[in-house]
């Protein structure tokens, strides 16, 4: 376990890769109170340590398969189908007749923010759930 002085956060991001209408590549990273830790390839089911005081998460993690398979599951197809959707309507979207805006620039309204917020904050504790769960 990663020993923190106060309170730890867990944040997970799910990537999946999407070519010729199949998922390609879906992995997870977690980062444990602002640190990158570990990461999880869903493809190959395989743990990599970036910080050396996740070793024992990961060896309790690798004990756990059907977390694994749930990983694997979430990322393969569950996302595969969000990038599918996704796709379907960025293909059907018409060529900016102008120069696109740089959405750097661009203020993100208070809802965005927190319904974004609110989705991360449901996912990660999705995943805290199965992690108990399958203990």
């Amino acid at each position: 376990c990663v020993w923190i002085a106060g309170p730890s956060t867990l944040q997970a991001k799910m990537f999946c890769q999407r070519e010729a209408e199949r998922c390609t590549g879906a992995s997870w990273q977690f980062v444990i109170s602002g640190e990158e830790s570990l990461l999880f390839d869903a493809m190959n089911m395989t743990w990599t340590v970036i910080n050396h005081e996740a070793s024992k998460i990961k060896e309790t993690q690798k004990k756990d398969r059907g977390l694994e398979k749930y990983f694997r599951k979430l990322s393969m197809g569950d996302c595969n189908h969000w990038l599918g959707k996704f796709a379907e309507h960025w293909e059907a979207m018409p060529e900016p007749t102008v120069s696109p805006v740089n959405a750097s620039n661009i203020p993100w309204s208070s809802s965005s923010q927190q319904t974004l917020t609110m989705i991360l904050g449901v996912l990660i504790l999705l995943v805290i759930m199965e992690i108990y769960i399958y203990r």
